[in-house]
């Protein structure tokens, strides 16, 4: 698990630290702001490769302090400069383990573009692998693109981590991946065999443990009104002669390429959770090992293509997917939502305890990002949390109705109000409001008063 993240002039402000619960960690905040970001650090420091773009300070370089006069800026590394330098920290810990974790570290070396170990961290590479807990982790990006890192394939050295972690584009995770490899027959080794391939074999074997475990987590990431349930595999183009797995829906078969985005994202993550448990399982077992204890799942924006029936299930059908293929794991998930849907969904699961919501918000006099952790508190209703401190809003409407009910607040307590400015306001409300809008009661009484009839 990560337990603490630091960030030291890198990123959306110049100093971010986190503190993370072991369990639900959520992020929200408007756009650009950082929540991304953070997920792609969060991977970096669990298998220190980047999912996408690595991570850089402001403008390439250390944000220098105010109080800094120009003339001593100097160009050489920060460290060798005496000038501290950005960096990235961070503290580890195994589940199964009551010592105070594993910090680990690394700076920004400008001559190099890259994010290199401190220089008085001896033997860094060789050693810290040795100390760092067994994990297996499964990062859901925003552009359909995945990436798994299990430590069990890395051999024992940190430098071998980028060897171990899988990065898949949006078609591998479907079609498969093969590298070149001289080392083994024909010159290449498959990766990963890709969700139509896997599905499909999974199936046809007898009592397959995979495919029992898909049908479960298939069921758990559904729709409250459309379940996804394997059907036979079937030829879908005569120029295309695999096998394509198929879902029996209320309309009719449905072969999984042409199934809507938002069932796609759920058979991908579904797929993922499965063949990455069932693989480290595999290892466990050839190197000797138990399975890990630790599984963490970042996914960014889990709203992604869904509908709102599905926004409201998804991240408590997560938790539920992960304990079915690994019951015996503990897993902490780190997501990144704008939904409020996503944020109601967890009112009878959420426990301070075990989750945290952490709000990103912008502080535009000091051009900084700032985040909090949000004292969690059931909202009731989605509009209430469009108008919680979480999101900002001020009415739970489109902007025309915030801005025609701003102009009748602010006359309703003035009796000098001509009465064409009051039936230019009437018109605006009702071009806005629905009929049933709770506000038309205390509006309309003031709108009598003008000669202005329903």
């Amino acid at each position: 698990m990560i337990r603490q993240l630091t960030l030291k002039d890198v990123g959306p402000a110049r100093d971010l630290k986190f503190s993370f619960s072991p369990r639900l960690n959520v992020l929200t905040g408007d756009n650009g702001l950082g929540k991304t970001f953070v997920l792609d650090v969060l991977w970096w420091v669990l298998t220190t490769t980047w999912a996408g773009e690595k991570a850089f300070p402001p403008f390439g370089g250390a944000v220098e302090p105010e109080d800094r006069d120009p003339a001593d800026r100097v160009e050489e590394d920060p460290w060798l400069a005496g000038i501290d330098a950005p960096s990235i920290e961070a503290t580890l810990e195994a589940r199964d383990e009551e010592d105070a974790g594993l910090s680990v570290s690394w700076l920004w070396k400008h001559s190099s573009q890259e994010w290199v170990a401190p220089p008085d961290a001896t033997s860094y590479d060789e050693l810290e692998a040795d100390f760092r807990p067994p994990t297996l982790v499964l990062y859901a990006r925003i552009d359909g693109s995945y990436a798994v890192f299990d430590s069990y394939y890395a051999t024992g050295r940190v430098s071998s981590f980028a060897a171990a972690a899988i990065r898949l584009t949006p078609a591998e995770v479907w079609d498969g991946q093969e590298t070149r490899d001289g080392s083994v027959s024909g010159g290449k080794r498959t990766v990963i065999g890709g969700l139509i391939a896997d599905w499909v074999s999974w199936q046809q074997r007898a009592r397959s443990p995979e495919f029992q475990a898909l049908r479960k987590v298939l069921h758990a990431l559904s729709s409250p009104d459309e379940p996804l349930v394997p059907s036979e595999p079937a030829r879908v183009h005569l120029r295309d002669r695999r096998d394509i797995p198929t879902l029996a829906t209320s309309y009719g078969v449905v072969p999984v390429t042409l199934a809507s985005a938002g069932m796609r994202r759920a058979l991908s993550l579904a797929y993922l959770l499965v063949w990455a448990w069932a693989e480290h399982e595999k290892a466990a077992k050839a190197s000797r090992r138990k399975p890990t204890r630790d599984v963490v799942l970042i996914i960014d924006e889990p709203e992604l293509h869904q509908h709102p029936a599905w926004q409201r299930a998804i991240l408590p059908a997560v938790l539920k997917a992960i304990g079915m293929v690994a019951p015996n794991a503990g897993v902490q998930v780190f997501t990144a939502t704008h939904s409020p849907l996503v944020l109601a969904s967890l009112e009878p699961h959420f426990d301070p305890a075990l989750d945290t919501l952490f709000a990103f918000d912008l502080m535009p006099r000091a051009h900084r990002v700032k985040v909090e952790k949000v004292a969690w508190r059931a909202r009731g209703d989605v509009s209430n949390w469009l108008t919680s401190d979480v999101f900002d809003l001020g009415y739970a409407r489109s902007r025309e109705a915030e801005k025609a009910l701003e102009k009748a607040f602010k006359v309703l307590d003035r009796p000098d109000l001509s009465d064409d400015e009051a039936r230019k306001i009437h018109r605006e409300l009702h071009a806005a409001l629905g009929d049933t809008d709770p506000f038309w009661a205390r509006w309309l009484s003031y709108a009598r008063t003008k000669g202005i009839e329903p």
